[in-house]
């Protein structure tokens, strides 16, 4: 599925924006209006994998499955990075994501968060380059 954005990078003005990579697909988001809409193609896929960065050197990582979204924030080039923890959820079931190459990842239930946060979380990051509050976080 080809994403309605432009994939310019090394042009000056855009030295400052959003970068972002939906399931290998470099995009560029100028605003949060091309932001909602990227969410809603994410949520009608039952896999992806999104990078963003655009705040100094922070970034998020979020797996997206049919029930479940994943996250990954790292303040810092080089950080081990911060990564969901939701305490109501079991520590022995697993969740399986698939990533663009094929591979195929499995996470504990108790990372995990319902799919549909990931809107608010993206929303944050984008804004603000900062992680989404309204979830836990482990790993400081």
């Amino acid at each position: 599925m080809a994403y309605p954005f432009y994939p310019i990078f090394d042009h000056p003005i855009f030295m400052e924006t959003i970068r972002i990579h939906i399931n290998n697909q470099a995009v560029i988001l100028l605003s949060a209006a091309q932001l909602d809409s990227l969410i809603d193609s994410v949520l009608l896929r039952v896999y992806s994998e999104i990078w963003i960065s655009g705040h100094g050197n922070t970034s998020l990582t979020v797996l997206v499955n049919a029930d479940y979204a994943f996250f990954r924030y790292q303040r810092y080039d080089g950080d081990g990075g911060l990564r969901s923890v939701n305490h109501n959820h079991a520590r022995n079931q697993y969740e399986i994501f698939i990533l663009p190459n094929a591979q195929q990842d499995e996470y504990p239930a108790n990372w995990l968060y319902n799919r549909e946060i990931i809107r608010p979380v993206l929303q944050t990051y984008f804004e603000m380059g900062e992680r989404y509050e309204g979830i836990d976080w482990d790993g400081e």
